[in-house]
């Protein structure tokens, strides 16, 4: 049986998690204590090779001074983003970040998006005023 140690800092994905994680914190911590900006409400639908995906998690990061914004997707791969615990996201310009391990510790926990989606990502959203439905249409699933 693998160690806690090995199993939350060996692994290539967690590491991943781990990072997107403290950045996530760091943001909020940034953000403490400010009045919450003007929200829009973001909901969308994440596919690879145009099939749903389900279990993942969403986060938007803003490339401005703003918490970032995440959400799951259900098993039509919908999501809709929440700021804390508030519904919706800042307006503004983002870097997304997607990201799905499998279900089972057992296995390997490699993400089942590829890494161009995660913690390297290329995607990018902008959240304008009002309803947002940002979808994506990612390639290449691993395995």
């Amino acid at each position: 049986m693998r160690s806690l140690y090995n199993l939350l800092f060996s692994k290539t994905i967690l590491r991943d998690a781990w990072v997107v994680l403290i950045m996530t914190f760091f943001v909020v911590g940034c953000g403490s204590g400010k009045e919450i900006p003007p929200l829009a409400q973001v909901s969308g639908t994440v596919t690879i090779d145009g099939k749903p995906v389900s279990g993942a998690s969403v986060i938007f990061e803003p490339k401005f001074q703003a918490v970032s914004a995440s959400g799951g997707t259900d098993e039509e791969g919908k999501f809709t983003l929440m700021y804390g615990d508030t519904s919706g996201a800042a307006i503004g310009d983002y870097i997304v970040r997607v990201f799905h391990y499998g279900d089972d510790p057992e296995l390997p926990q490699e993400s089942l998006v590829p890494d161009s989606y995660g913690a390297a990502s290329t995607l990018t959203a902008t959240v304008t005023e009002g309803e947002n439905k940002i979808d994506f249409d990612l390639k290449g699933k691993k395995k």
